[in-house]
């Protein structure tokens, strides 16, 4: 298992996040001289790197917010007409608008209602 933070000097040339944590599952996303980088990206020359786990914040709100983008798409596919709107990733949920045309009123979207599922 590697170290939770490494430093790229120690590092080859072409080392992505993937590389560096990619057996572990808890990884989420690398955290890159402070700012959260995907794990497929590559690793800049003299860079502090650290993994960021789903057990912190970061990685909690990164898993929502991938989350809300993947539940779109699932009701996207069963109805064409939903449009995501703007949800919010909050400290203990996850909220997702989506905007529909009301088949009543075929001269504008409505709103469809919201998912608000809890994450304790």
């Amino acid at each position: 298992m590697r170290p939770s933070t490494a430093t790229s000097e120690s590092l080859t040339a072409g080392t992505t996040g993937t590389d560096l944590y990619g057996e572990r599952r808890d990884v989420l996303v690398m955290r890159v001289d402070g700012r959260l980088w995907d794990l497929a990206r590559e690793v800049p020359e003299g860079a502090t790197v650290e993994a960021v786990t789903i057990g912190e914040p970061d990685g909690l709100m990164v898993l929502r917010h991938s989350t809300a983008h993947v539940l779109a798409q699932a009701v996207q596919q069963v109805n064409p007409d939903a449009k995501p709107g703007r949800g919010s990733s909050r400290r203990e949920r996850l909220l997702l608008r989506l905007r529909r045309r009301d088949p009543l009123h075929p001269g504008g979207p409505q709103e469809a209602g919201e998912g608000d599922a809890a994450h304790r």
